[in-house]
């Protein structure tokens, strides 16, 4: 779970969940937020992180001088995940945002990176000729929605251990080409989880029982979006 401020939907988002998963192992980073330890020991967290933000200028701000993290926040961000999963037993893990509501059980096939199907989300070029370079996977140059994607966690564990540093060095050079492309996604969780993961030649399915809407009513076992209890001050 990564959390920032909306501490009542993340209150209400992990009732919801330990109903459904009661034991399984939980991760709450904090991204230079409030602090949430209480609910990290509420719902039993097996670690939580509250550290240097990871949290980048939002692309909705005018003042925002560029889109999408800087290599140091994507560094930052990349490794909390990464100790998140060496503190863990289990085979798989989704990604958790304060707007991922996981309504029910629910199951999905075992592969190694499990996202939200999203062709409106390219990776450019540089980014992939950098999954080449790495002796990755390159068949499946999109990104999805960072929360709600599920990940096998060894699968994770060994593509940052083997390639995170050239990814880290590459980051910048990636970011200004995704720019001269117009293309606008590289620069968060969303992208960077996936390109890190490609390196490692995973196996992929875009069949997440997921729906976008934020409304909790409809059909499907996890929501995405959903902003029920987020703050009103937020303008989101």
């Amino acid at each position: 779970m990564w959390a920032y401020n909306n501490t009542e939907s993340v209150d209400y988002i992990l009732n919801r969940l330990r109903k459904e998963y009661p034991t399984e192992d939980l991760a709450i980073s904090s991204d230079n937020g409030e602090n949430f330890s209480d609910i990290a020991n509420k719902y039993q967290a097996a670690i939580y992180i509250h550290g240097e933000t990871s949290h980048g200028p939002s692309h909705n701000s005018v003042e925002a001088k560029r889109y999408g993290w800087t290599k140091n926040e994507a560094y930052i961000w990349l490794n909390r995940l990464y100790q998140s999963c060496k503190t863990m037993n289990s085979t798989f893990v989704m990604l958790m945002e304060e707007d991922v509501l996981v309504k029910e059980r629910f199951f999905f096939k075992g592969v190694d990176l499990l996202m939200i199907p999203n062709f409106k989300n390219p990776i450019c070029q540089a980014g992939m000729d950098w999954v080449k370079s790495r002796g990755g996977r390159i068949d499946y140059p999109y990104y999805s929605a960072g929360g709600g994607t599920i990940i096998n966690r060894q699968v994770f564990i060994n593509a940052y251990e083997k390639h995170i540093d050239s990814f880290i060095e590459n980051y910048e050079y990636i970011y200004q080409k995704s720019m001269q492309d117009g293309i606008n996604g590289w620069g968060w969780n969303d992208s960077i989880v996936a390109v890190l993961m490609y390196a490692e030649n995973p196996s992929i399915s875009t069949e997440l029982p997921i729906l976008e809407t934020g409304n909790e009513n409809d059909l499907a076992p996890i929501i995405h979006k959903f902003k029920k209890y987020y703050r009103k001050n937020n303008g989101q």
